[in-house]
């Protein structure tokens, strides 16, 4: 009967540490792309196998010859491949301590040469399997990186038989050859997954070597990790005195609905910082200790992993947290790689920092503090791909201060200067957080209300027209009254896109000059700009 070989069809992505790389673990799917090179040496190594064995049951005229090998836990073995007479093998896994298995516990062969009803079961055999004799050896190194990783050679018998020296020596030999088939096929692998995991470290530190501001940052080094490990949730938190404050999730709906900051206090991110090295030290997510203190977003996570930011000796200034709902997901060699990549993180979130406070320089009006022409044109173009993903409108309002230049030729240009940054206030008082307010020239300003309609954009509009008109703005004990027009357009009333829309608001805002100042007005079709 020919050789039958289990392939796993449970893929799963799963940490591969040292005492893992073998052909075994490469076929059980650990998330790792197998090159057409990989894959032929492995269609080999089966090959060479199933031959081997096929060749022993046939020269001791055996029932079976069946090779069991370590699951994942390692407590457990499952039948990798067999040549029977038998079709009824089965594949278990089966733990070590499962019928006659249990008594290969610290030996490196077992010899039965007469079996009977009180033996203890061959486990790759239903219960009504009647065994006449058995013999099973140990397979694989018993040193170095593949001590944990070896197989059981077992055959057996339906009659009661005497095991030979010749019988015993043919077994030795065989076994002797399936460990070096399987020495020089797992070396071959284990070298080949160290350069690849160096190429992963390489393309993780790359990506994220290119990122500039902190939102990239944050970006980057999702893409970065997703080299190393399948993450079902990212959070980067900085940390101040003694508070962590989180800037980043990769799941935005937990960082809609929860506080920014947290205490450190008896938690496992104060141990990060304290201590200043990766907790917890299990491969699973803690379930006594908090990750951060009245957080409780992490309950549900099977593996987790925080991890310290901070460049050389110098204190930690940020917590990386890393989980996924599988179990055991972060082991030995995938913690290094992560290590690395925070080293990384924390020098280019530094950099980050002073890159978004230099932008934050040129995108601000210097005189007034809120946002300038630019980065009202950049948040035109984001709220109106925002909106038009979301199919929700938005309305744009533009105002301009009415008569300025006679206010700068009566009172001088530091009076004038005074109500620009007055009228720059009340925009920042009738804006809310997700809104943006601009002083896109001289005396003109524009405001982009999210997820607003014309009416609620002309309620805005008039409030703020009449902030303005009730400012006391005194020159030399006198009152000087001002006063705003405003043109109103939304989208997607008749605009395309965010250029229309800006179009229409300036058409607006001239019918509002035209109609006397100090006035809001909608944009409609039937709007005269001539």
């Amino acid at each position: 009967m020919p050789l039958s070989i289990k392939s796993s069809s449970d893929a799963r992505s799963g940490d591969l540490s040292d005492a893992d790389i073998l052909p075994f673990a490469f076929e059980k799917g650990y998330g790792l792309f197998l090159r057409e090179e990989q894959q032929g040496l492995i269609k080999q190594f089966k090959q060479t196998l199933s031959n081997q064995l096929d060749i022993l049951r046939l020269a001791l005229k055996a029932t079976s010859v069946v090779l069991l090998w370590n699951d994942t836990d390692k407590e457990r073995v499952f039948t990798y491949a067999f040549s029977s007479q038998n079709k009824k093998i089965l594949t278990g896994p089966f733990h070590k301590g499962e019928g006659i298995l249990g008594a290969m516990k610290g030996r490196n062969d077992l010899s039965l040469t007469s079996c009977n009803t009180s033996t203890p079961a061959l486990p790759y055999y239903e219960s009504s399997v009647f065994v006449g004799s058995f013999f099973a050896q140990r397979v694989g190194s018993d040193a170095g990186r593949q001590a944990q990783n070896h197989g059981i050679l077992c055959v057996d018998y339906t009659m009661a038989t005497e095991w030979t020296d010749t019988q015993q020596f043919f077994l030795q030999q065989s076994v002797e050859q399936i460990s070096s088939i399987y020495t020089l096929t797992s070396n071959y692998l284990y070298v080949d997954y160290e350069r690849q995991t160096l190429q992963q470290v390489f393309n993780s530190l790359q990506t994220l070597n290119g990122a500039l501001d902190s939102e990239s940052v944050f970006a980057s080094v999702e893409t970065a990790i997703s080299f190393i490990v399948k993450a079902d949730l990212l959070v980067i938190g900085s940390v101040h005195d003694d508070m962590i404050q989180l800037d980043y999730m990769s799941r935005p709906e937990y960082l809609n609905r929860v506080k920014k900051q947290f205490p450190l206090s008896e938690s496992i991110v104060s141990q990060v910082v304290k201590y200043r090295r990766p907790m917890p030290e299990s491969t699973c997510s803690p379930k006594g200790t908090p990750i951060i203190n009245s957080l409780p977003i992490f309950h549900q996570y099977g593996s987790l992993l925080a991890l310290p930011l901070s460049q050389d000796e110098e204190a930690v200034t940020g917590v990386l947290i890393v989980a996924t709902l599988q179990q055991n997901n972060l082991l030995r060699n995938r913690r290094e790689l992560l290590e690395m990549v925070c080293a990384q993180l924390a020098i280019k979130l530094d950099l980050a920092a002073a890159h978004d406070q230099i932008s934050q320089m040129t995108m601000r009006d210097s005189l007034t503090g809120i946002a300038n022409r630019r980065a009202f044109q950049r948040g035109l173009s984001a709220m109106h791909e925002r909106m038009l993903r979301a199919g929700t409108q938005y309305s744009l309002i533009l105002c301009d201060i009415d008569h300025f230049k006679n206010v700068n030729d009566t009172y001088g240009h530091p009076f004038g200067d005074q109500v620009i940054t007055q009228v720059a206030q009340q925009l920042n008082h009738v804006v809310r957080a997700v809104d943006l307010a601009a002083r896109i020239g001289g005396e003109e300003f524009a405001i982009l209300l999210e997820g607003t309609g014309r009416e609620g954009a002309y309620e805005v509009a008039e409030r703020l027209r009449k902030n303005v008109e009730e400012l006391k703005l005194l020159f030399q004990k006198n009152r000087v009254k001002v006063t705003i027009s405003l043109g109103i357009a939304t989208f997607p009333e008749g605009a395309d896109d965010g250029d229309q829309l800006l179009s229409y608001a300036d058409q607006a805002l001239y019918r509002a000059k035209k109609s006397g100042r100090n006035c809001s007005m909608i944009w409609n079709p039937a709007i005269d700009t001539g």
